[in-house]
């Protein structure tokens, strides 16, 4: 026998839960869409909670007509069912899934509305059902309080609008213990569908802006990945791997540079050619004359600044570029340098010759050879 409050309650219900179930079909719809457009399965997972959303919805418009207690009972796992998508979906944003726990409050849901449905008592599965609502709710708001962070506004909305959902439950079950013991109508009956459909729209585009805010954080990663990556190709690129001083390439980047723009500075070129190579190459082997060259590379390091460019020229010959230095520092830039192999127990030949002021880089490079194999040559008359 129904009370009269349950009655009135009934009777609100059969003039508010179509229009609420028409709007849930539309929600759900869009949310299908949408999700077809989401590089991950955010969307989707949500999808799946307000599709839920449509078949209790649905069955209580069934029950408002029929009056049947199997629509009823369907009616209370699909509302529960609803929550616990929600649950499952608000997962997805850490990226993590608990289908056991999903499975388990499913479990739940199942036998609370079959169990209301044998002992025909909907009074007890509206207060079970609405008990369980607000607790998943409030795990589902926890969850994505948690997951936000700073500044995804959009799972902020998303948990404060879930959370307000877990209270209006909540306000829900509570009028509805007072005013059953008071044998009145509910007010909140036929309220509540227009309530909660309000917080679904507000929610849908919380969860919308989410799912673009992460959609950018991934774009801006794969962005700054893909960026490091061509910063490390051109490294790779620019660099002798031997030596790690830059190569050739690097020069005649530079040679353009100055031809494009009509740079008009001034500077030096060292050219270093490294003394005997061959002959460690052919007594001691080709690992030893690789450790030779690493050696004399890292003692010219010493003696240049990080704006002037190291080049492995050839394979015993390196190229220094010092832009701006004047004409009468160039001979004590070259003995620094000359001195710095010789205090690494290493011997090199070094010839320099200024550029600018009329002499292009490429010509200062040939005088500063032929300045290098004048050196080599007077090295070996003295060492006779």
């Amino acid at each position: 026998m129904e009370s009269r409050a349950w009655a009135i309650g009934r009777g609100a219900f059969e003039d508010s839960v179509p229009l609420y179930f028409a709007f849930s079909i539309v929600l759900s719809l869009i949310f299908v869409l949408v999700s077809r457009f989401d590089p991950g399965s955010r969307l989707r997972a949500w999808t799946h909670s307000f599709v839920a959303q449509v078949l209790g919805s649905g069955a209580l418009v069934t029950y408002g007509f029929t009056g049947r207690p199997g629509a009823l009972s369907f009616a209370f796992f699909f509302a529960m069912a609803n929550t616990v998508l929600l649950l499952d979906a608000a997962e997805t944003f850490k990226n993590t899934r608990h289908s056991r726990a999903t499975f388990g409050l499913l479990g739940i849901a199942g036998s609370v509305s079959i169990g209301a449905f044998l002992a025909g008592d909907a009074q007890a599965g509206i207060v079970l059902t609405l008990s369980f609502r607000a607790a998943v709710l409030a795990m589902a708001s926890w969850l994505l309080w948690r997951t936000a962070g700073v500044r995804l506004v959009g799972l902020r909305i998303s948990s404060y609008t879930i959370l307000v959902q877990a209270w209006f439950n909540v306000g829900c079950l509570l009028a509805f213990l007072f005013y059953s013991r008071q044998d009145a109508g509910i007010p909140l009956a036929g309220i509540a569908p227009f309530v909660f459909l309000l917080l679904d729209v507000v929610l849908a585009l919380g969860l919308v802006l989410a799912t673009t805010e992460r959609t950018r954080q991934a774009l801006a990663f794969a962005n700054s990945e893909l960026e490091a990556a061509r910063a490390q190709l051109e490294t790779l690129a620019d660099t002798d791997p031997l030596t790690g001083c830059f190569n050739r390439r690097v020069f005649r980047t530079l040679v353009e540079r100055r031809a494009q723009e009509g740079e008009a500075s001034v500077g030096a070129v060292f050219l270093i050619d490294i003394d005997n190579l061959k002959v460690v190459n052919d007594t001691d082997g080709h690992p030893a004359g690789d450790a030779l060259i690493r050696q004399v590379a890292e003692a010219v390091k010493t003696r240049v600044r990080p704006n002037e460019l190291v080049i492995r020229w050839g394979g015993d010959e390196f190229l220094v570029v010092i832009d701006g230095v004047a004409a009468e520092e160039i001979q004590g830039r070259r003995e620094a340098i000359g001195q710095a192999i010789e205090e690494a127990g290493l011997k090199a030949s070094i010839g320099a010759a200024p550029f600018g002021g009329g002499l292009e880089i490429l010509a200062a490079v040939e005088e500063a050879d032929r300045a290098m194999y004048a050196d080599k040559k007077r090295r070996k008359s003295s060492a006779a």
